[in-house]
């Protein structure tokens, strides 16, 4: 469990209401968590993008990548790749910032 059960019992003993509890305790504490886990999910979209593109698309990434193969051109391939590893290494830079500036907000070490 993210929320530490004496804190929750301590702000409800100090007379703090549902939504106090929520946005001082509950929040706070899950907050980490919940960044971490759209920093995955955002691994997990670069994959089923590029996956589906491989599949039914005619333009996008995974399409320049299957379509490179298909005809050998190896330097395209990649290119490819690499621009998804760059793409992926900006969202993450981004979503870290997002993070910083949000677990700061609640009091977090960054």
């Amino acid at each position: 469990m993210a929320v530490n059960e004496s804190k929750l019992r301590a702000a409800a003993s100090l007379g703090a209401g549902r939504r106090q509890i929520m946005q001082r305790v509950v929040l706070p504490s899950t907050v980490p968590y919940i960044l971490t886990g759209a920093r995955l999910a955002m691994g997990n979209s670069f994959l089923t993008i590029v996956s589906a593109e491989i599949v039914a698309a005619h333009g996008g990434l995974g399409s320049l990548i299957w379509t490179s193969r298909n005809y050998g051109r190896i330097d395209w391939v990649f290119v490819g790749i690499i621009t998804l590893g760059i793409l992926g290494l900006v969202y993450d830079r981004i979503l870290r910032l997002i993070a910083m500036r949000v677990l700061r907000k609640y009091g977090a070490k960054v």
